[in-house]
């Protein structure tokens, strides 16, 4: 269910991303390739780089929430509201996406 074959799309303006505090801190404990990657996905899906639309996914049970694929093993959720607001908001394990979800929801 994680690699579900949903298309997202770029729309709207590109949009300045805000950085929660989680998301700084989770990059702070990350390998530091790991948090490069999480900060070139922000800075690419905030300008609508094609390429990393393909690796968004919707998160369902969050309205305007979508899930980035970093790694094999990690994603990065973000809160985007399409031209108004992108908000960075954790990098997770792959496996902890449905608690993440619980936990926010």
């Amino acid at each position: 269910p994680d690699e579900e074959a949903v298309i997202v799309a770029p729309s709207g303006k590109p949009t300045l991303p805000e950085y929660t505090d989680a998301f700084r801190k989770t990059c702070e404990s990350l390998p530091p390739t790991l948090a490069a990657k999480a900060i070139l996905a922000a800075g690419r899906f905030a300008a609508h780089e094609h390429a990393i639309w393909r690796q968004t996914k919707p998160v369902k049970r969050l309205p305007e929430h979508y899930r980035i694929r970093i790694s094999l093993d990690y994603r990065m959720i973000v809160h985007w509201l399409p031209g108004k607001l992108l908000r960075i908001l954790d990098v997770i394990p792959r496996q902890d996406l449905e608690s993440w979800i619980k936990r926010h929801g």
